[in-house]
Order: structure tokens, then C-alpha cells, then sequence
């Protein structure tokens, strides 16, 4: 995407993504989190996840190389939602982002 042709939207993701990931167990214990693709991490573990508040900005780029994709439900929000969800929870706006 050239400067300033970056799109921006909401997602509610349906599979866990690394974001945050913390593994709650007792000392000692032999698991890792990371041993797994993060998006197999529910078919190892007991996960937990709150979507009721944006938590992160996730940035989909061209050079990525895991294969990204959008998984869920994606474009509910118009642009004025999004800019409002923006500017509440990370004091941003789409033209900041957009920017980048």
C-alpha cells in the first residue's frame, strides 16, 4: 500500500491472537505458550479472552510472513464509530493511522 492508502477497520477476531498472551500456572510448570502457533493455543490450553473493550491495533502488512488473514467479523463499524473508538481507547484517529 503506498503512503497515506492504508485501510482502516474494526475486527473482532473468532481465533486467539498472540496479543498479550500470558500462561497462568504453578512454578515448575513444563508448558509454553510459545511452543504452539499462537492460533492453536486454545486446542492446548484453557483460554480466556475479553472482546468488550478494544485491546490492541493490529497491523496486517505485505512482508509478513505468516500468511496473515482476517478471521471473524470484520467492517460493522462506519467511519465515524471507528474514529470515536480511536480517539477513546488508544488517542488516535483513522488520519493518524492512515498516515503511517
Amino acid at each position: 500500500i503506498r503512503p497515506g492508502g492504508n485501510e482502516v477497520f474494526d475486527a473482532c477476531e473468532r481465533a486467539p491472537l498472540s496479543t498479550g498472551t500470558t500462561l497462568v500456572a504453578p512454578v515448575g510448570y513444563p508448558d509454553n505458550p510459545y511452543r504452539y502457533n499462537h492460533r492453536n493455543l486454545a486446542q492446548h490450553f484453557n483460554t480466556w479472552s475479553d472482546i468488550s473493550v478494544p485491546g490492541f491495533i493490529r497491523t496486517i502488512h505485505g512482508d509478513n510472513k505468516s500468511s496473515p488473514a482476517q478471521m471473524g467479523i470484520t467492517r460493522k463499524m462506519d467511519a465515524a464509530q471507528i474514529d470515536t473508538a480511536l480517539r477513546r481507547h488508544f488517542d488516535l484517529s483513522r488520519a493518524d493511522l492512515q498516515a503511517l
